[in-house]
């Protein structure tokens, strides 16, 4: 539910700032993605709004989200392939299943979210949140 009142508020907030894709804006993103260990973050939620309400616009802000998410997942593959049985727990063939079948996905995801907030605010994927949290 925090999440959701995170979302809007950071929504509300919109062009609150002047954000330039520089090396000090990425680090600051960052620390808005990391907040997503906590338990019942969105970690694209908390990039896109804090992007949102830094003035990146909103097509932007979603990819800048999808990209920030490629040095996670293969730093997540390079960390199951070192501490536990690498390859033997999944076939090679099934891996790459999985994997495309994660990026095509994903892909339709951004592309979808991308037709949403060309038509409404992200503020109402805050009201999502909350009223998921709500029925869960």
């Amino acid at each position: 539910m925090a999440n959701g009142f995170l979302i809007i508020i950071m929504s509300l907030l919109k062009n609150s700032f002047s954000l330039k894709l520089n090396l000090k804006s990425a680090l600051l993103l960052g620390l808005f993605q990391s907040i997503a260990i906590l338990p019942g973050i969105s970690r694209s939620g908390m990039v896109i709004s804090s992007a949102l309400m830094m003035g990146l616009d909103k097509e932007k802000s979603i990819q800048y989200c999808f990209f920030m998410v490629i040095p996670i997942i293969v730093l997540s593959i390079f960390y199951e392939l070192l501490f536990s049985n690498g390859f033997e727990a999944i076939s090679v063939e099934n891996a790459l299943g999985l994997f495309m079948s994660s990026f095509i996905f994903g892909y339709l995801s951004l592309f979808f979210l991308v037709q949403f907030l060309k038509k409404f605010n992200f503020w109402w994927f805050g009201i999502y949140c909350i009223l998921v949290s709500l029925i869960s």
